[in-house]
């Protein structure tokens, strides 16, 4: 059921059981009837703890079976398994392990309850478990690196979903601690890149705003660059605190709907993974290609640093008893970033310039070197509280600052020229244009997230019980850092020339520039402009999740019943300000002011790259204390008021859920069937701007007031405007898994989905621009407005796979699936009709304008294929046995109406690689290859202009030495290529010299350290 304010929209009825939800409720009342008569064979229990020998670390998931009985059940997160109902004598245990020998036992019951633990090895690589534990350990690195893929085929293999994992070691050192660089090499994942850092991931094409990210299973606040998305920014959580990254494909009824693509779950380190203290320490060096001096050099900002920054982290933990034990992870990186812009714009109209035939306009160079900090802190710790129960807390705080200073120079050439060829673009005088801005912001952003489980375990009865806190914060400042983030100077009335246009895509086109004389022009002398405004740009916003859960499950001997509730709430506040000032100086004139006074002293001589001379810099912390001296020669623009109040929100949504599963084992257990439904209900309360074009004026039209900033204020209100809204929906899913042998199986899977819209869609917001003297026939004006009645994405997701298992630790799988998207977004333009007046809360006076917002568009259909492959070639001789290899793929057809928003979506997607492991020495080789991603459709490039990130692949190294368990050596190299990253604009009829607009270039990321472990 939608339900929406009633001047916002009308209310649908509430959705009948469908179909396919009638059957599953059948199934699952049949299932839990006929476990009800079935009863336990006997009374006698065998309980303990499955290890892996080499490396000590508790085995998840392993698989232990009664012989006789086939009866199996798999070890929890801290390797522990029961299994009661068991007669008294002997039984027979075998337990299996993805990448270890199978072992057997056999243990007597006589005496009702009995503990056995095992501890498995794989014999042909490093000897039997009580070998000489010296001899085992020179094995120790080699194990725990071929231990990480046995993790993540164990964990897809005995899934009951469509799960990939990935453990946290498993591409080699990654010292900055984003998450992002271990999800990119997963099947279907995709991450965002913003310059050089990941920020965001989505799966199977769905952008971040629709893939859902959690620590051990409750979501993460993120205030999301202080924007208004729904999307998880990966900069503000660490990767040391993590011990694998799960990526769910196709949800179960007990995870959360809202995962159209995917979701991603971060399962904490626990200290009861181990069977005995451990420390583990990094300390390391960041460096860039392009800064390989130990001295200092400037920037990133107006000052002198070192490029080459130290960083290290630690994990250390101490299962202090059987009963209790603590881990506690941190992270100090600190690393500085070469970013290099170079964009030319073409003109497609005016003059003899066409959509087939464009010619250069506008050419522009950016410098923008960056620092990112991060740190880290985080906590866990268990007691078991019984025998029977765990209390589990949990905390992190992550920390992020970082500082670009982007520089740019803009060269445009003019409009209506005739005089032009691809690679030559000659200026007419007096239209020519040059100007200088920056954008030198701080950033900083800091997450505080904390958990508290009880997790009971009691024969075949267990119970989940959680709470969790998540708050996190983002603020972008300036002058509060002493300098404004933007300074804009400008030169006019130029004639500029371009040659050597798309001579390569690395190389800046030549320039010749005059005045309107004539006369050649120096544009690297700050005498030559005049200053033109300032900016600040401040930001403040915050994130908070709040949250619970209960879960319960009852196992019998074929059927598993699992029902659950949960709830949570969040909230976001974000205020954005744009404070734009006009520089008129002394004499009240602007624009005959020079900024030679305000040059940059520190930051010269720096070679942007793409073979352009080094320019000439105005630095923003002088302006800025001119400012403070003399803040009459500034005059503050009147949008500041209108920017600020449209960007002044708060929002709070609640998400309540229940659902009931229930798993069946069918044809003596060689297939499982999962099924069951969810249930959520979404509540939303938002506050917003209200627009009132007359709000200046009385009732006879007069201004209330002469001064234009007082009329703004009339006019733009922040916050004034409430909105309220609910839906709600049933959500079934199903999974059906069937074990065609001992290395071979089919998985089926169904689940139906939401996507919920991004808040800024959804919070009230209409704005109003009357057009004062229409021609006869015209609209009166244009009016762009929110859609808070805006419904969530529905998808139905199919998927097939089928997977084979190599011994002793691979998989090869291939699979298709396929989503029927209802209620896909699309914006609209249209004429305001007699509906719209009700829809949107207008006034009549508004029928017949423009009207501009995002609707549900209609439907869209997404296919893909996707392969996995992973193996350990120990099968090869000698040292070859130690080689891995890994290879992945996804391809996805798209299927939408004309207005269907397919921004974000990468159709194409590889991933391969190579490892060797030996005892001291290993080495990882990984590519990655994203192909072209849609960003937006774009006006003024002929049919279906659009623009296009190119493809591109990277590659990144990693190696290390070991000279003991305590000492080693490590050397990794991120994009070693240094492939740039290209955004190109395409139109049907756009010659192929004018695709290409934007390159940027990072440079090669190193890190070279040592760690070890006591």
């Amino acid at each position: 059921m939608f339900v929406t304010t009633p001047s916002l929209g009308k209310a649908t009825a509430l959705p009948q059981w469908s179909v396919p939800s009638r059957c599953l409720i059948t199934v699952l009342l049949f299932g839990l009837f006929s476990t009800l008569l079935s009863a336990q064979s006997g009374s006698a229990t065998i309980e303990g703890r499955v290890s892996n020998a080499i490396t000590g670390n508790y085995l998840t998931n392993a698989r232990v079976t009664v012989v006789d009985s086939g009866k199996s059940v798999f070890t929890n997160s801290y390797g522990e398994y029961r299994i009661s109902g068991l007669p008294e004598g002997e039984v027979n245990l075998e337990v299996f392990y993805t990448g270890l020998d199978r072992q057997s036992a056999t243990v007597s019951t006589s005496g009702g309850k009995v503990s056995r633990n095992f501890a498995l090895t794989n014999a042909a690589q490093y000897g039997e478990a009580d070998d000489d534990t010296v001899l085992l350990d020179a094995f120790t690195v080699q194990a725990t690196e071929q231990a990480n893929d046995a993790i993540a085929i164990n964990e897809q293999r005995f899934a009951s979903s469509f799960k990939n994992v990935v453990s946290a070691d498993a591409f080699g050192d990654v010292t900055e601690g984003n998450p992002g660089e271990f999800l990119k090499f997963l099947p279907g994942i995709a991450v965002d890149y913003v310059a050089a850092d990941v920020r965001s991931v989505n799966v199977r094409g769905f952008g971040s705003s629709f893939t859902s990210v959690s620590v051990d299973g409750n979501r993460m606040a993120s205030a999301a660059s202080s924007g208004d998305g729904r999307n998880f920014e990966l900069e503000q959580v660490s990767m040391n605190n993590v011990s694998r990254i799960e990526v769910v494909k196709v949800p179960t009824p007990s995870m959360p709907a809202d995962s159209l693509g995917g979701s991603v779950n971060m399962v904490s380190k626990n200290a009861f993974e181990r069977d005995a203290p451990e420390f583990k320490y990094r300390v390391y060096t960041s460096v860039s290609s392009e800064n390989l001096s130990l001295g200092e050099s400037p920037g990133p900002g107006v000052e002198n640093s070192r490029k080459i920054r130290p960083g290290f982290d630690f994990s250390y933990s101490n299962p202090l008893s059987a009963n209790f034990g603590f881990i506690i992870n941190g992270l100090y990186s600190n690393q500085f970033n070469e970013q290099h812009r170079s964009r030319t714009a073409w003109q497609t109209s005016g003059g003899g310039a066409s959509t087939a035939n464009p010619y250069l306009r506008t050419y522009t160079i950016q410098d923008g070197p960056k620092e990112t900090k991060r740190q880290s802190i985080g906590v866990n710790a268990d007691w078991k509280v019984s025998e029977n129960g765990v209390l589990s807390f949990g905390y992190q705080w992550n920390d992020y600052r970082s500082f670009f200073g982007n520089r740019n120079y803009n060269f445009g050439a003019g409009s209506n020229l005739t005089d032009f060829s691809p690679n030559h673009t000659n200026g007419i005088p007096g239209r020519g244009e040059i100007s200088h801005g920056m954008s030198h912001r701080h950033k900083f952003g800091t997450t505080n997230h904390l958990n508290l489980d009880y997790k009971f375990y009691r024969d075949d009865l267990e119970i989940k019980a959680g709470a969790y806190y998540s708050h996190a914060t983002n603020e972008y400042d300036d002058i509060t850092e002493g300098h404004f983030s933007g300074v804009t100077i400008r030169a006019k009335n130029l004639d500029i020339d371009f040659g050597n246009v798309g001579v390569a895509p690395d190389q800046a086109p030549t320039m010749a520039v005059y005045d309107a004389n004539g006369n050649a022009f120096d544009w690297q002398n700050l005498d030559n402009y005049y200053i033109d405004e300032v900016r600040s740009n401040p930001r403040d916003s915050w994130d908070e999740f709040v949250g619970g859960n209960l879960d319960v499950t009852k196992s019998f001997d074929r059927f598993k019943l699992q029902v659950g509730v949960a709830t949570r709430n969040q909230e976001r506040d974000i205020l954005r300000r744009n404070n734009d000032y006009e520089f008129v100086g002394a004499d009240g004139v602007q624009g005959n002011d020079s900024p030679a006074q305000f040059a940059d002293e520190i930051y010269t001589d720096q070679d942007p790259f793409f073979g352009f001379d080094a320019p000439v810099y105005v630095d923003p912390r002088k302006v800025y204390a001119y400012f403070l001296a003399n803040p009459d020669h500034f005059v503050a623009q009147t949008a500041n008021w209108s920017d600020r109040v449209k960007a002044d929100y708060n929002l709070e949504e609640r998400v309540d859920s229940a659902y009931v599963q229930g798993e069946v084992k069918l044809m003596e257990g060689q297939a499982r069937f999962i099924t069951g439904l969810r249930y959520e209900k979404t509540s939303l309360d938002g506050l917003g701007y209200l627009y009132l074009p007359d709000g200046d004026k009385d009732a006879n039209g007069n201004f209330l007031s002469n001064d234009p900033y007082t009329r703004e204020r009339l006019k733009w209100l922040p916050r004034a405007q409430s909105h309220s809204s609910s839906y709600d929906g049933v959500y079934p899913s199903a999974h059906f898994i069937y074990d065609v042998n001992e290395n071979f199986l089919v998985r089926l899977g169904y689940a139906k989905t939401i996507g919920r819209p991004n808040f800024s869609n959804v919070l009230p917001g209409t704005e109003i621009n009357h057009d004062d003297a229409p021609a006869a026939g015209d609209p009166g004006g244009d009016i762009t407005v929110r859609n808070p009645a805006l419904k969530p994405y529905t998808a139905n997701n199919f998927d097939l796979s089928l997977e084979y298992y190599f011994r002793p630790a691979g998989v090869f799988s291939v699979g298709v699936f396929h989503k029927d998207v209802s209620d896909f977004f699309g914006s609209i333009a249209k004429f305001v009709d007699e509906d719209d007046l009700d829809t949107y809360n207008l006034d009549p006076s508004l029928l017949g304008y423009n009207l501009s917002t995002k609707v549900n568009s209609g439907d869209a259909k997404i296919s893909g294929v996707e392969f996995n492959y992973v193996q350990q070639l120990t099968k090869l001789p000698g040292i070859w046995s130690n080689l891995s290899i890994f290879a992945n793929a996804t391809k996805l057809d798209l299927d939408g109406g004309v207005t269907a928003d397919w921004n974000g979506f990468i159709e194409e997607l590889a991933n391969w690689g190579i490892s060797y492991s030996g005892q001291r020495f290993t080495a990882k080789v990984n590519w990655n290859y994203r192909g072209q991603q849609f960003r937006s459709f774009r006006s003024g490039l002929g049919t279906n202009g659009a623009e296009y990130y190119e493809d591109r692949l990277y590659l990144d190294l990693n190696f290390g030495y070991k000279f003991s368990k305590r000492f080693a050596v490590f050397l990794n190299a991120r994009n070693v290529t240094n492939q740039p990253q290209v955004l190109q604009r395409y139109g049907d009829e756009m010659p192929g010299y004018a695709h290409n607009y934007q390159q940027e270039e990072f440079a090669v990321q190193y890190a070279f350290g040592i760690k070890g472990t006591f």
